[in-house]
C-alpha cells in the first residue's frame, strides 16, 4: 500500500556519515535481538542445491518493515544463523519514518543496511545507483537453488515494473496487493441488485443503493501520493488514459484523463459517496465499510481479512469480493519487500537471507502465524494444498481466492517510474480534489496537465 514519505536527495559529507552512523548503528543494536522459535525449522532450506555455510562468520544488518509478519519472521531469524553461520541483526522498523531512515543510509553511504526494505516504486533511489539489480544473485546458481526458492512464483505484475532499462529487479517482493471491488453481497440481494461488471453499471448500482444510512460505495479521496491517486490511477488506465506518454509529455488533459476524473470524483464520490470524501484515506473508507456504512469498495485485496474479523467488523460473513474488476477499471498494483543497498558491506550474504526469508518454505510457516500478511506468491491462494491453512489463518471467505487470482494475473504498476512522481501524484490529487469540490473535471485536469509539463521541462526531460 506504499503509504510512505516523499524522496529527498542527500548529498554525502563525510560530517553526516559519520553522525548518521553512530545514530543507525546504536538504533539497529539496542533494538534487534533475534531469537529462534522452538516449532520452525529449516529443513526445506537445507535441501536447497547451494552451500548455505559459504559465508559462514559474516554478519549482516536487515532494515524491514514492522508488522504482524516481521514479528513472526524475526522470531525464526536463529534458524537462518543456524543455517549459515551468519549474524544477522534483524532491524523491525514502524513504517512511519521507516523510509527516512533507509533513504538516509542509501544517500549517505554509511552501509549499515546490507539489505533494506524497499516499497514500490523507488524510482529516484534506482536513477541514484542506490540499490543493486538483484538479477545477479537470482542468476547466480551457487547462490540461488531456483528449485527452492522459485522466483517465477510471482505474479508478472509484481516482477517487470521493478526492471528498469535493463537492469533490475531491485527488491524481491514479500507483500504485495491488487484491487478488488468489495461488496455487501445481503445489500445487494435485499435490494435485488447484481455484481457491476462495467464502469457505467458501477456509477448506476452505487446511485441506486445509496440511502440516508449507507453510502453507496466509499474510495480513497484523501490528497497525496498513494492514497486518492494510486486508486484513480486504475479507473484511468481502464479508460485508455495515461500519465505520460513515451516521451513524458502529461496526457492528463485527454479525454480518457477528464472522463476518469469526472467518473471518479463526480459520478461516484459526489453523487453516491461519503460527506467530506476528499478527507478519507485508504482506512478511514474500510473503517465505514466494516461498520456497514457502504454497499461497494474498491481498494487493496487485503482488506477482505479484516471484513471477515468479528473484532474489526460488523459486516462478518456480509461482504464479498466480485470476481473482477468491472470493464473499464484495472488493477494498480503495490508490493514490498528487502532489495540490497549498491554499498553493502556484504551483498552476497544479504542475498542468502533475502532467499530463505522470501522461499515459499519460510513465508507458509510466517503466513500460517501472522494475520493480516499481503502475500505476494500466488501460490499460496492457487495451490489447492495451501489454500485451507491459508484461508484459516487469513480469515478470508472463498471468493476472495478467485478475486484475486483473477485480477492479479492482469494487474500491473500504474505509476511511471521516473524520479518526479510523487510531485506529479500531489499534483494529480490536487486536481482530483478540485473537481470534488465542483470544479469543472476538464479545467482541473487541463490545469494538472501544465503544471506537470513545468515540472518535467524542468527536469530537463524536453531538452533537444
Amino acid at each position: 500500500m506504499g503509504y510512505l514519505a516523499k524522496p529527498t536527495v542527500m548529498a554525502p559529507a563525510e560530517t553526516v556519515t559519520s553522525t548518521v552512523t553512530q545514530a543507525l548503528t546504536s538504533t539497529v543494536t539496542a533494538s534487534v535481538q533475534p531469537t529462534a522459535v522452538a516449532t520452525s525449522t529449516a529443513t526445506g532450506a537445507a535441501a536447497a542445491a547451494i552451500n548455505w555455510r559459504q559465508f559462514a562468520g559474516s554478519e549482516i544488518t536487515v532494515g524491514w518493515q514492522e508488522n504482524s509478519a516481521a514479528d513472526v519472521l524475526g522470531q525464526m531469524v536463529g534458524d537462518f544463523q543456524t543455517l549459515t553461520g551468519i549474524k544477522v541483526n534483524f532491524d523491525a522498523m514502524p513504517s512511519t519514518g521507516m523510509r527516512d531512515k533507509i533513504e538516509l543510509d542509501l544517500s549517505t553511504g554509511t552501509q549499515i543496511y546490507d539489505a533494506a526494505w524497499v516499497n514500490f516504486p523507488e524510482p529516484g533511489w534506482y536513477k541514484n545507483g542506490w540499490l543493486t539489480p538483484l538479477s545477479q544473485f537470482v542468476q547466480d546458481t551457487s547462490l540461488t537453488d531456483d528449485a527452492y526458492f522459485k522466483y517465477e512464483g510471482y505474479p508478472k505484475g509484481f516482477i517487470d515494473p521493478d526492471t528498469i532499462n535493463g537492469a533490475g529487479p531491485y527488491a524481491i517482493p514479500y507483500m504485495g496487493e491488487v484491487h478488488l471491488l468489495i461488496y455487501r453481497k445481503d445489500v445487494f440481494e435485499q435490494n435485488n441488485v447484481t455484481v457491476p461488471t462495467t464502469v457505467d453499471e458501477l456509477v448506476d448500482t452505487a446511485a441506486k443503493l445509496k440511502t440516508s444510512d449507507m453510502y453507496g460505495i466509499v474510495l480513497r479521496g484523501l490528497k497525496g501520493w498513494n492514497e486518492l491517486e494510486y486508486i484513480w490511477l486504475g479507473l484511468l488506465a481502464g479508460q485508455g488514459g495515461e500519465i505520460l506518454d513515451d516521451k513524458f509529455v502529461p496526457q492528463l488533459n485527454s479525454s480518457a484523463a477528464i472522463n476518469a476524473a469526472d467518473i471518479y470524483c463526480n459520478k461516484l464520490l459526489r453523487q453516491s459517496g461519503p460527506p467530506g470524501a476528499a478527507t478519507m484515506d485508504h482506512m478511514a473508507c474500510a473503517q465505514a465499510f466494516a461498520a456497514g456504512k457502504a454497499a461497494m469498495f474498491i481498494d487493496s485485496n487485503y482488506f477482505p481479512s479484516m471484513f471477515e474479523d468479528p473484532s474489526l467488523s460488523q459486516v462478518v460473513g456480509k461482504e464479498a469480493s466480485a470476481p473482477d474488476l468491472p470493464d473499464g477499471w484495472v488493477s494498480n498494483m503495490w508490493f514490498a519487500g528487502p532489495g540490497i543497498p549498491a554499498k553493502s558491506k556484504n551483498p552476497k550474504a544479504a542475498w542468502l537471507f533475502i532467499e530463505w526469508s522470501n522461499s515459499p518454505d519460510i513465508e507458509w510457516k510466517v503466513l500460517q502465524a501472522a494475520p493480516f500478511a499481503n502475500v505476494a506468491r500466488t501460490q499460496f491462494f492457487t495451490d489447492p494444498a495451501m489454500r485451507p491453512a491459508f484461508q484459516a489463518a487469513q480469515k478470508l471467505p472463498d471468493d476472495w481466492f478467485v478475486a484475486t487470482a483473477n485480477v492479479a494475473a492482469k494487474a500491473r504498476s500504474l505509476a511511471p517510474m521516473v524520479p518526479e512522481y510523487t510531485d506529479i501524484a500531489d499534483i494529480i490529487s490536487l486536481a482530483l480534489n478540485d473537481v470534488m469540490g465542483g470544479k469543472d473535471a476538464a479545467a482541473a485536469m487541463g490545469d494538472a496537465n501544465s503544471k506537470v509539463y513545468d515540472l518535467m521541462n524542468k527536469a530537463g526531460y524536453y531538452k533537444s
